[in-house]
């Protein structure tokens, strides 16, 4: 056993699977599904976003599927109001445009 350690310089190598065990991606996700993992979080003293890694790696590893049908229903109502909000922006622009000529 040494007699003093430096703990400045790490000894022996990083573990070459590092980068292979998580990956930053960026998502948008919904309010209600942020404050319900942060929620959880404050209960179990866990990272909520550790959470959402933890319960999708449990969908995955179980082959959880998604009831689509009611996904598709909410993606398609927001595309729409996507749609609508966007058509309506331009009306108001070419609008404003008009009245300066």
């Amino acid at each position: 056993m040494r007699r003093e350690y430096d703990f400045a310089i790490p000894e022996g190598r990083k573990n070459p699977h590092a980068k292979r065990l998580t990956k930053q991606v960026t998502l948008c996700l919904g309010v209600d599904v942020i404050e319900y993992f942060k929620a959880l979080a404050d209960e179990t003293g866990i990272p909520y976003q550790s959470l959402i890694n933890l319960h999708l790696r449990e969908c995955a590893r179980t082959g959880k599927r998604l009831d689509l049908s009611s996904a598709l229903l909410l993606h398609r109502g927001i595309s729409m109001m996507a749609a609508r909000a966007s058509e309506g922006i331009e009306r108001g622009i070419q609008q404003t445009g008009e009245s300066r000529h």
